[in-house]
């Protein structure tokens, strides 16, 4: 559990583009999201890119980004990340999750 208090927390919207269908970066953003504790959801978008939300502290935010830009394997690029800060869905996601394409 973390020392933050929960109004600590942000919330983003992230949108990776490049090579990142078909190479598990999925699956590698619900790996980084329970290392960094970071909460929301993935899925695949049918222009090609990743679209995440995610929750949590800023210090946890900002490292689960930089690791995203490394991608799951040599199979994946990643040439862009956009991200837009918004205001806390309510409830609060409590967990990641990879949602279907």
């Amino acid at each position: 559990m973390s020392d933050h208090p929960n109004s600590d927390r942000v919330m983003e919207t992230i949108r990776v583009s490049g090579r990142v269908h078909g190479v598990g970066f999925r699956a590698f953003a619900k790996t980084l999201a329970l290392r960094f504790g970071v909460t929301g959801t993935v899925e695949n978008c049918p222009d090609g890119t990743v679209l995440l939300e995610a929750c949590g502290f800023p210090d946890t935010i900002e490292p689960f980004v930089k690791e995203l830009w490394k991608g799951p394997s040599s199979l994946s690029r990643v040439d862009r990340i956009d991200r837009v800060r918004r205001p806390i869905s309510d409830p609060i996601p409590v967990c990641f999750e990879i949602r279907a394409s």
